[in-house]
């Protein structure tokens, strides 16, 4: 059997509405493309259980909204999806490595539940990573001139690509080593991802792209505001420190 188009991997982290959010938009904008969907959930005590969580996307309105041209509409996540229970206690880095591992697809997209996808973003990131030159894809990309301060840009060059959405070959990222599991909160993680999967088997170094924006939308991010502000400033500093450790004072990777 030939592996899928796209694996995408959703970390449930504690908010199964949004994963159910999520799905349901995977369902209605994939245009035909076969995808598996992997679920990483986390939550101490899951509730409800993966068939619950997987069939109720049919309740979340998908086939209700408009959908682009050339789109199948599809009322319910109908495609491959694998549930995976990961132990207490299990941080970012790790659930995203459980993911990875059961992960068969051509191209393995890394997602925050907060997306919604509103069109073809996955036609989008398929097309960039076509570009042997591309190393990453996303819709919301960060810019750098010295791999310390970022701002977001979401068309063209980028130094690396948010985590909202990460897109690569999946060989490519598993020869990566995918997330470590150093990063036990998801902050800067993306970035690392991002500059390991550039400067795999260097020289050349290759590119993150931004494309898709328009295709997707950002909700609430639940992670993030959940987190008192002094503990986000605290990990995110550590989290940065893993990342400088191996690419700080790297101007060729700067965009």
């Amino acid at each position: 059997m030939s592996p899928p188009d796209v694996s995408v991997l959703v970390d449930l982290e504690g908010w199964p509405e949004d994963t159910a959010r999520f799905l349901a938009s995977l369902a209605r904008h994939r245009c035909g493309r076969s995808v598996e969907v992997v679920v990483v959930d986390r939550r101490a005590q899951p509730e409800p259980p993966a068939a619950a969580l997987l069939e109720g996307v049919a309740h979340h309105g998908g086939g209700s909204r408009p959908r682009e041209a050339g789109c199948a509409p599809a009322p319910a996540w109908d495609g491959s999806a694998t549930y995976l229970a990961a132990p207490p206690g299990t941080g970012f880095g790790a659930a995203q490595s459980l993911a990875l591992a059961s992960a068969t697809g051509i191209v393995v997209v890394l997602v925050d539940a907060s997306l919604e996808l509103t069109g073809d973003l996955l036609g989008d990131l398929l097309a960039a990573l076509d570009d042997p030159t591309v190393a990453v894809a996303g819709p919301f990309g960060l810019a750098t001139a010295d791999l310390c301060d970022y701002e977001e840009r979401t068309a063209g060059d980028v130094a690396a690509v948010q985590g909202y959405c990460l897109a690569a070959r999946r060989a490519e990222l598993v020869a990566a080593g995918g997330v470590q599991e150093r990063f036990r909160w998801y902050r800067n993680a993306d970035i690392d991802v991002s500059l390991r999967l550039r400067t795999l088997d260097e020289p050349p170094v290759r590119r993150a792209v931004a494309a898709g924006a328009g295709h997707c939308t950002r909700h609430t991010h639940r992670a993030w505001e959940a987190t008192p502000e002094a503990e986000r400033g605290e990990r995110s500093r550590h989290n940065m420190g893993i990342v400088h450790e191996v690419f700080f004072g790297r101007k060729d990777l700067t965009v």
